[in-house]
């Protein structure tokens, strides 16, 4: 009914970059859909523990009213770390233009 809500407006795009980066499929995992601040009463905040085999783990964390303006991506491995970040503006953090106060 929603078209969504966390898990397929942002927490997809996370499992398929973990999928493509890892060249892995998952071959267990848990999470938790929790609705905490969303005016209607959908997932808001979504944590996933995955497997993918070869001893390969990750945790995805998603939500939509974090304070903080960003979003990040990690990878750590044997041999070297991965670390994407893009930087963003939070639409409940941010100061709005003077034309829409």
């Amino acid at each position: 009914m929603s078209g969504g809500a966390t898990m397929m407006d942002l927490t997809i795009h996370r499992i398929d970059l973990m999928k493509y980066m890892l060249s892995r499929d998952f071959t267990a995992g848990c999470a938790t859909l929790q609705h905490s601040a969303m005016p209607v009463p959908l997932d808001d905040n979504i944590h996933v523990i995955a497997e993918m085999g070869d001893g390969v783990a990750g945790v995805i964390s998603s939500e939509r009213f974090c304070p903080v303006p960003g979003d990040l991506t990690e990878f750590y491995g044997t041999e070297g770390s991965l670390h994407l970040i893009e930087e963003a503006t939070n639409r409940f953090v941010a100061d709005p233009p003077s034309s829409l106060r």
